[in-house]
């Protein structure tokens, strides 16, 4: 099962930390880029993107596009309005929610970050269940920020996520900086231009829809953080 298979900052070495002139200048077309292919991805047909079923992987995605600087939300087409539906779908009325595929805290708390994006009050009621299913399994625990979840050593899901998790951290506390070795570094910087520098002709990074959803979402933040 490929979870939050994220290869998206591999091609980072310890030594570009020293050596990196970043711009920003590429983060808003690959931005741009991202949400296109995204959107490409929806099958019509099957109301989802390409075949994912996981509500969380679907929260990624809503997260992506309603935090884009178009704004994408639900009455712009069924590529958002679909993903909502189907997320609704999957929760009980104690907060319970079917078919995830990672640690049911973490995934509950994508999926009331994707609801929360698309501005939509009236799914107010239901993001309070999964609050409330989230106290009840205590909030997942994630590292501080290392160096090394940005380089070639960090090869897992669960560190690229624990990196994006510090990274947003320090956005919502307002810093524009992180330590890195003992420096201050600009994390949108590092974070956009690197993925940037990644991304695929096409728009993607690779074929995995959680991987490109977690990119856009990075981008997005980067976007703001510049």
């Amino acid at each position: 099962m490929r979870r939050m298979a994220i290869v998206l900052l591999l091609a980072l070495s310890g030594a570009a930390f020293n050596s990196f002139a970043a711009s920003g200048a590429g983060v808003r077309p690959a931005a741009e880029k991202s949400a296109n292919w995204l959107i490409l991805q929806f099958d019509l047909k099957k109301k989802t993107y390409d075949s994912v079923t996981a509500p969380e992987t679907l929260g990624m995605v809503l997260k992506g596009l309603c935090d884009h600087p178009r704004d994408y939300k639900e009455a712009n087409g069924p590529y958002v309005s679909e993903p909502v539906k189907a997320i609704l779908s999957k929760i009980d009325d104690k907060g319970h929610v079917a078919d995830i595929a990672m640690n049911e805290a973490e995934a509950i708390q994508w999926i009331i970050t994707g609801l929360k994006a698309t501005k939509n009050d009236k799914y107010a009621p239901v993001m309070e269940k999964l609050r409330n299913r989230v106290k009840e399994l205590g909030k997942p625990e994630f590292p501080k920020f290392e160096p090394s979840h940005l380089t070639p050593t960090a090869v897992t899901p669960e560190t690229m996520r624990n990196a994006i998790a510090a990274v947003l951290r320090a956005a919502e506390e307002g810093k524009k900086e992180i330590d890195v070795d003992g420096k201050p570094v600009k994390w949108a910087e590092i974070l956009g231009d690197s993925i940037a520098k990644l991304q695929q002709p096409d728009g993607s990074f690779g074929p995995d829809i959680q991987t490109n959803a977690l990119a856009l979402v990075a981008l997005n933040w980067c976007l703001k953080g510049l």
